[in-house]
């Protein structure tokens, strides 16, 4: 085979693996986008109608995803996983606001108390760091096994590429 065949050939096996790392990366950036910064923004509203508002559009992504019902596990479910429990509790959360805000009621601590419950929910904070609550693996639901298939046999293609275009490159 010619040095540029081979070349060539090593390259495309190298393909795969950075079109997997471009889809994960627009997965990510899009669930940002119409879920986990809604989430956030309505987590740190100071007003219920801020929060509502945030709340509405999360779900909005949600619910375009797919993401209410079922499990976002790979292998085993558990209870983390569980995209009911995260669905109904964000929905719950935006339906005790809408109600608060229509009994009329105007004590700041009762609405302060009901936005600190909000935040609770949605946000989920360990080693100093704070971040969105979602079950693992919701960003890719329903095609989770497919993308971790597709990234093991594209990380494996990378490495036969890299090695054919390196032997390639060796040869005289």
């Amino acid at each position: 085979m010619k040095k540029n065949t081979k070349v060539g050939f090593g390259i495309a096996m190298m393909v795969p693996f950075l079109l997997f790392i471009f889809i994960m990366f627009v997965k990510e950036i899009s669930f940002e986008q119409d879920v986990r910064g809604h989430l956030k923004l309505a987590a740190d509203a100071n007003s219920q109608e801020f929060a509502i508002q945030e709340l509405n559009k999360a779900i909005v992504g949600i619910e375009q995803r797919r993401l209410t019902s079922g499990s976002s596990s790979v292998l085993w479910h558990t209870p983390a996983c569980d995209l009911d429990f995260w669905y109904l509790n964000i929905k719950q959360s935006r339906d005790d606001l809408v109600k608060l805000k229509n009994s009329q009621i105007t004590d700041p601590l009762a609405v302060s108390n009901q936005l600190m419950k909000l935040r609770e929910t949605l946000l989920d904070s360990s080693d100093g760091e704070t971040t969105v609550t979602a079950p693992p693996w919701s960003v890719y639901h329903p095609f989770q096994f497919g993308f971790i298939l597709w990234g093991i046999v594209s990380f494996i293609m990378l490495g036969v590429g890299m090695l054919i275009c390196g032997a390639a490159f060796m040869d005289p």
